[in-house]
């Protein structure tokens, strides 16, 4: 304690003690100026780092982006040319592009579907049953965009099975997703303005919350008996035509059934306040479907007759494969667009997801008040995924698979199944593949009436998002923190200060660690051991020889290793405590006064 009294208050002690203070505050100085962020810095800043940057999420930023945009995804024309040109050329001019959808959906939408019900086995086993029949329990219907994204829909304009099915005292299954633009990431991938995957490093993410309209999909799956659905049965009328065999029906329905006359289309149901059915000479495009039977149990059959040309959506009536029910179940599926939700873009080093945010979760602009506006002339482009699904084949009695599946879900209770989807779900989730699939170029704000350029026509079209960057940044969250950036500076003026000190000022070199084993060794070698150690060389060291005190001087101009007994003389008289300096081409240099190297 004297020493520190009196040292404490020189130059060199004051300094020591205040490096030894630096060194304790020094690694938390470094975190605490680590884990901010500037928040006047973009998404492409590389930030005022201080020390120690940390993954942090930046402060959200507005950004503009834009793209290409065409303004229908419904018309089945452009959708058969489409797929044509990127289908192999087989010369089938007539049926290639139908044939071209229909594959391509039959994989990517049976593969929706099947994932769909795979996840509900999944959360069977994990979850408690009795508490997921509400609609927000279930797990929303997802979809793979490019093999590489996944796409997470959101439930819209919920409605209550318990309350929908009082009113008419049948089962009422209403369901409408939202899903998210799929333009979304094409637009940020464009934009170089936004860190990309590859800038991060693999490290860091970045989310896009964008302001677009959204495709929606609607189905509605209503129970009935077989008087509810007898006008719309074209085997129930009195003067129906009977079928011998199945190359008849395939002539027949619906190619020729209609071409005379269509007021059958106008007989009255009772579920035409259900669906909105009008008769045809008033609106033809709510017009009633008419299916040519009723299904056996496991199949389906969807309504082909319609030609009004303005039809929205394509209806499927299907029956229970276990007849657990007399009534048969009918749903309906059309598309529309609605701006009550946002996209948002999620990319990072390990994978990518798209998903739709809506209600609660998400502030809107007050001017996008759109819930759902049905998109027109969707009905061709349905019928093909019915195609493509074998949901037709009911009518030859066909008993595909899928359809199979597809009935085993129809509600007996007016609730939501605890441990399957309901039909209207899983309907939506072999839907959704194709929205996706056709809405590469969909604005991203709609269209007004009078508004839309040509369907081959391409306009620029811009949008504003939300980007928040996660990267390696530095800096402050709070102001309170940057008291640290004292720790660092006088840190920096020390190492400074000894740096000037010691390399220009004292000019002192470095210096050889006498205690170091390859040191010790080269001494030991050129050293006389005669008084040292008493054995022979060839026997190596005693057990006593470790007690030997011993130290290192210099003789004749060199160090030696002797016993600490021994006397150094110079010219004859005794001289212990001569200092010696000594100073090699090495840099070597001993320490003045002292003796080196005692153990």
């Amino acid at each position: 304690m004297t020493s520190v009294r009196y040292a404490a208050f020189s130059l060199l002690g004051s300094l020591s003690i205040v490096a030894a203070i630096l060194t304790l505050l020094y690694t938390t100085a470094a975190g605490a100026l680590g884990k901010g962020s500037n928040p006047d810095c973009n998404s492409r800043c590389t930030n005022d780092s201080i020390v120690q940057p940390q993954l942090r999420l930046a402060p959200r930023q507005q950004m503009n982006f834009g793209a290409e945009v065409h303004t229908d995804f419904a018309n089945v024309s452009v959708a058969e040319q489409v797929c044509d040109d990127e289908w192999l050329n087989v010369n089938d001019a007539e049926f290639g592009g139908s044939t071209c959808l229909q594959v391509k959906w039959a994989y990517l939408c049976g593969a929706n579907f099947v994932n769909y019900m795979s996840t509900w086995s999944e959360k069977e086993q994990t979850d408690n049953p009795s508490s997921s029949t509400n609609l927000d329990d279930h797990p929303p219907v997802f979809a793979t965009l490019d093999n590489n994204i996944t796409v997470t829909t959101a439930w819209v304009d919920v409605h209550d099975v318990k309350t929908e099915s009082d009113q008419d005292g049948r089962i009422v299954n209403n369901i409408t997703i939202a899903v998210p633009h799929r333009g979304v990431p094409d637009a940020a991938r464009s934009n170089k303005n936004v860190l990309q995957l590859d800038d991060l490093s693999n490290a860091g993410f970045y989310t896009i919350d964008a302001n677009v309209a959204s495709p929606a999909i609607n189905a509605l799956c209503v129970n009935a008996n077989t008087s509810d659905l007898e006008p719309i049965i074209y085997a129930s009328w009195p003067n129906a035509r009977k079928f011998d065999n199945i190359s008849d029906i395939n002539r027949f329905w619906p190619i020729e059934s209609f071409q005379d006359s269509n007021t059958n289309m106008n007989n009255h149901t009772t579920l035409d306040s259900v669906f909105g059915w009008q008769d045809e000479d008033k609106d033809r495009d709510h017009a009633r479907p008419v299916f040519l039977k009723f299904p056996l149990g496991g199949n389906t059959i969807a309504n082909h007759s319609s030609t009004a040309p303005g039809r929205a959506e394509v209806y499927l009536l299907s029956k229970h494969p276990e007849n657990q029910t007399d009534d048969y179940f009918i749903c309906s599926l059309k598309t529309g667009i609605t701006n009550s939700c946002v996209t948002r873009y999620n990319a990072s080093s390990s994978g990518q997801t798209l998903e739709a945010i809506c209600g609660d979760r998400v502030q809107l602009d007050s001017t996008r008040d759109v819930d759902f506006k049905v998109t027109p002339e969707w009905r061709d482009i349905g019928f093909h995924l019915l195609n493509a699904l074998s949901l037709n084949n009911g009518v030859f009695d066909g008993a595909a698979s899928t359809a199979r599946i597809f009935t085993q879900l129809q509600l007996t209770r007016r609730e939501l199944s605890a441990k399957l989807p309901s039909p209207a779900e899983a309907f939506l989730s072999m839907a959704t593949c194709t929205v996706l699939d056709l809405t590469r170029n969909f604005p991203f704000q709609p269209f007004s009436d009078n508004d839309q350029p040509g369907i081959d026509k391409a306009e620029l079209q811009s949008f504003n998002a939300s980007v928040r960057v996660a990267q390696y940044i530095s800096g402050s969250d709070n102001r309170f923190q940057r008291i640290f950036l004292a720790v660092l500076v006088l840190t920096f003026a020390i190492n400074l200060f000894i740096l000037i000190y010691l390399g220009i000022v004292l000019r002192i070199r470095l210096i050889t660690d006498l205690c170091e084993p390859i040191v010790l060794f080269l001494l030991g070698y050129h050293s006389d051991t005669a008084h040292l150690f008493r054995g022979l060389p060839q026997e190596g060291p005693h057990p006593n020889d470790y007690a030997v005190p011993w130290i290192v001087k210099r003789r004749n101009g060199q160090l030696v290793v002797v016993a600490r007994e021994e006397a150094d003389l110079v010219d004859g008289t005794e001289d212990a405590n001569r200092s010696f300096q000594m100073r090699s081409r090495k840099g070597f240099v001993g320490v003045p006064g002292q003796d080196q190297g005692q153990s």
